[in-house]
């Protein structure tokens, strides 16, 4: 224990540096209690006490701000006065939710940080081994660096732009800046740790994606060149060629599973999130949309642009997914059709039958929670839910005006 105290330095290289900026992100959040420099991981003692400062006056600072507010005549006047029982339930909701969420997250993710660091070194080193055997094999580090870093910074931005004005919004007040400020930044900070976890977990999709992409170009090469030689006896040096690309393959397929535990769970609880806030906003949408006053429009402006963020981290989500399951898949059928190009040596069938065998029994694929597959389904299954539950809370605004509206009449 006290050698795991001590700090924890793993050069895990490149990988690391192409989302420097979401373990930024989840590092100053309370997300994560590790930092990057020069792609190296550093965990100290010093590191974990400063998340969990962090996390605590982030918390303190949302709490104490909302209770502030609530707590001053004219602030809570202005904000509670125009929202109906139902809406002020939605949006204890949501506060809630995204405290729990938050909290979830950024504890399993620190349970997990020695297993975190531990996987992103085994990435790095099946990278440098398959470089090392194929050096022509150029993993263009650099790209996916800007490709990542570019859309971090720009969703990014745009949430905390979008979360600003829906909270200063809703507060509907010209008085007590700080407070408000304290409070919708504190919100969006804690609406975003989360959030970069799910964006870090669709970046190690797309990096699974390419490695499949490359072994497939890979096995295509060497196809074509035995394909003129399919007469000719084995090849020693193919064949030894085969085996070792097998053998990459099944081991980026075998990440899949750490990488199942370290991001399922944590994603299924964002996921969740996601589609809770979906669904609350999609009401209060059809809500205002029969109203035609100023104020009305102005909020359901909002509204839809805060909506736009999740919407679109739920469906890049499901693409990523099937698009990596789509390329291994790909790369399991060259493997099958191996026999169709060259004669293979008994050795390398014994070896291909094997990979075969565990690959029908240990069918991987990236989980969002623990059973539910990170694909297309994943849309449909979301707004099928989101739709249900949205008409679920209309039927209750009907009953609450016409529970009302009878209350008036017997009066």
């Amino acid at each position: 224990m006290e050698k795991r105290a001590k700090t924890v330095s793993e050069n895990t290289n490149r990988i690391s540096l192409c989302f420097k900026w979401i373990y930024t992100i989840l590092y100053y959040s309370g997300c994560v209690c590790f930092k990057t420099r020069k792609g190296v991981f550093h965990l100290t003692k010093t590191n974990i006490f400063y998340t969990n400062f962090i996390r605590i006056v982030l918390l303190i600072s949302y709490f104490v701000s909302m209770a502030i507010k609530s707590s001053d005549t004219q602030g809570s006047k202005a904000m509670m006065e125009r929202l109906s029982p139902v809406l002020k339930l939605i949006l204890a909701m949501e506060f809630i939710i995204s405290t729990i969420t938050y909290i979830t997250a950024s504890i399993l993710m620190e349970t997990k940080k020695y297993k975190h660091i531990k996987v992103i070194k085994r990435f790095q080193q099946l990278d440098d081994g398959l470089q090392m055997n194929f050096p022509h094999v150029n993993w263009n580090y650099k790209k996916t660096e800007f490709k990542f870093t570019i859309s971090t910074l720009v969703m990014l931005a745009y949430f905390y732009i979008i979360s600003f004005m829906f909270l200063y919004t809703i507060s509907n007040c010209r008085c007590d800046y700080v407070t408000t400020f304290v409070w919708a930044l504190s919100y969006v900070i804690i609406t975003t740790g989360p959030a970069g976890i799910s964006f870090l977990h669709m970046g190690i999709m797309d990096l699974q994606r390419v490695r499949y992409r490359i072994l497939q170009k890979l096995l295509q090469q060497h196809y074509a060149a035995r394909s003129t030689k399919f007469k000719q006896k084995p090849d020693n040096n193919f064949e030894l060629q085969l085996m070792c690309l097998i053998d990459y393959l099944k081991n980026y397929i075998q990440l899949i599973l750490k990488f199942n535990d370290l991001f399922g769970v944590v994603s299924g609880v964002v996921v969740f999130h996601d589609f809770a806030l979906v669904t609350f906003l999609t009401f209060l949408m059809c809500q205002l949309a029969t109203e035609t006053n100023a104020q009305s429009r102005e909020i359901f402006l909002c509204i839809f642009f805060f909506m736009l963020a999740p919407i679109y981290k739920l469906s890049v989500y499901a693409m990523y997914g099937y698009m990596a399951y789509k390329e291994q898949q790909n790369c399991l059928h060259l493997v099958r059709v191996c026999e169709n190009y060259y004669r293979c040596s008994e050795l390398v069938r014994n070896q291909l039958r094997t990979f075969l065998h565990w690959q029908m029994q240990n069918s991987y694929t990236f989980l969002i929670g623990k059973v539910t597959r990170c694909d297309l389904a994943l849309i449909f299954m979301a707004v099928n839910s989101i739709a249900g539950s949205t008409l679920i809370l209309i039927q209750l605004q009907f009953q609450q005006n016409s529970f009302t509206k009878r209350i008036k009449y017997h009066e």
